[in-house]
């Protein structure tokens, strides 16, 4: 999670926005698990988490110069994050139509719809959502540690629980269910 307060994380991006790389560097080792776990409330696998990340990273990079320093930067990052998202679902959404419907392409759409729902903001729940994972069950925090914080992979994931493959992932899609009305109960935007 961020260390740095907001205007630390500005004198960082100034420093980046006047061309140094090294700012921009030590900006990523602050806030990419913050967005990563932003990303990893809606995305469907950890494959598409760090994919989408990686290109959040680069479209910031590549657009920096736009940020207005504001105490912002955290909130910028995970609304860019939120549109690569929703291109991404769609495109997905829209190819997986096409070849029939399947478990993936349900649970491309769900995602979707998850990302359309209002509530689901760039904001920055940290407190929160911490708070919401605390709630939850610990066979529900222990999924989302192996498939959001270690990155195993679904297949891997069901072998260690015993369970098909396709209940894993409806499972997961229940707990970032329950995360977001958690979010949206405090008042923050999941």
């Amino acid at each position: 999670m961020v260390s740095l307060t907001p205007e630390e994380i500005d004198a960082l991006v100034e420093r980046a926005q006047r061309g140094e790389q090294q700012p921009f560097w030590d900006l990523i080792v602050q806030v990419q698990q913050d967005v990563r776990v932003f990303i990893a409330i809606v995305a469907p696998s950890s494959e598409l988490v760090e994919e989408i990340l990686q290109a959040t990273l680069l479209k910031a990079y590549d657009i920096l110069p736009k940020y207005e320093l504001r105490g912002t930067f955290v909130q910028w990052l995970k609304g860019i994050a939120r549109n690569l998202l929703r291109q991404e679902l769609h495109s997905r959404s829209r190819h997986l139509s096409m070849a029939g419907r399947t478990l993936e392409s349900v649970v491309a759409e769900a995602c979707m719809t998850d990302l359309e729902t209002p509530g689901i903001e760039a904001s920055e729940p940290d407190a929160d959502l911490r708070e919401c994972m605390d709630r939850l069950a610990p066979h529900a925090r222990e999924l989302l540690d192996r498939r959001y914080g270690q990155g195993l992979p679904l297949n891997r994931i069901a072998q260690q629980f015993k369970k098909p493959a396709d209940t894993i992932c409806v499972t997961l899609h229940r707990i970032r269910e329950t995360l977001r009305q958690c979010l949206s109960a405090k008042g923050a935007n999941a």
